[in-house]
């Protein structure tokens, strides 16, 4: 692979990180559903687990609402047919009508597929911030 490949894929990555966010805070669920893939597992620094129909179900009813993300730093790395997004971040949510701002460190995998790059896997842990 080039050089010009790979800042083009990690290019195409890091924009689909940062608009999900956005996606994410204006519940724009049309959108966000295509970059979900269907076997998508999203874990939560609690240990909460969703699948791709919990995360879009959950955004819809407003059970969990992302309100702010302001990301701290990120960094892709592409392996194949997957890219991985390590970052940091300050998520300010509403999870059950309870106001949270919690700092992140998380980790995406975005899968290549016949349907462009997908987020297939995010796991997140918060930030100690002693």
């Amino acid at each position: 692979m080039s050089v010009s490949s790979y800042a083009q894929i990690k290019g195409e990555v890091q924009a689909l990180h940062t608009v999900k966010f956005r996606w994410m805070i204006e519940r724009n669920l049309d959108s966000l559903s295509l970059l979900l893939h269907p076997k998508l597992q999203y874990i939560h620094s609690n240990g909460w687990i969703e699948s791709r129909d919990e995360v879009l179900d959950n955004i819809r009813s407003g059970k969990l609402i992302y309100r702010q993300v302001d990301i701290k730093s990120t960094s892709v790395h592409q392996r194949g047919k997957n890219a991985i997004v390590k970052g940091e971040g300050t998520f300010h949510v509403t999870l059950d009508g309870k106001d949270l701002s919690i700092p992140l460190s998380y980790e995406e995998n975005y899968l290549k597929s016949r349907k462009g790059w997908q987020l297939i896997y995010r796991k997140s842990q918060r930030i100690s911030t002693q």
